[in-house]
């Protein structure tokens, strides 16, 4: 999300103490209503994106079969119905359940 694409309809605060419930910051009369508006703006952005790089790299990492792939040999477990695979890479699909790949874990 682009900060000009942010819907500033969304965002109200008309002083400081909607956001310090005991009382006025010290020099918050030098800031305006549009000046909060802004700090959480870029805030709540850089925290969306640096969600959606995290997010991006496990799909990445998922999609390219690193995640279930391992140099020597584990125990992968279902998280659906419990089932124990021995091997370096987690099965295509569950052969109990029919579960995705994605539903293996490791077993420490």
């Amino acid at each position: 999300m682009k900060l000009k694409d942010f819907n500033w309809s969304q965002v109200k605060i008309n002083d400081t103490r909607d956001i310090n419930p005991f009382g006025k910051v010290t020099g918050s009369d030098f800031l305006t209503e549009k000046d909060y508006n802004n700090f959480l703006i870029k805030d709540y952005i850089a925290s969306e994106n640096k969600y959606m790089e995290s997010y991006a790299k496990v799909f990445r990492t998922a999609s390219n079969e690193k995640m279930f792939t391992k140099d020597e040999d584990l125990v992968w477990v279902c998280q659906h119905c419990g089932y124990i695979h021995n091997n370096s890479s987690a099965p295509k699909s569950c052969p109990i359940c029919g579960s995705s790949r994605a539903y293996f874990g490791l077993q420490y």
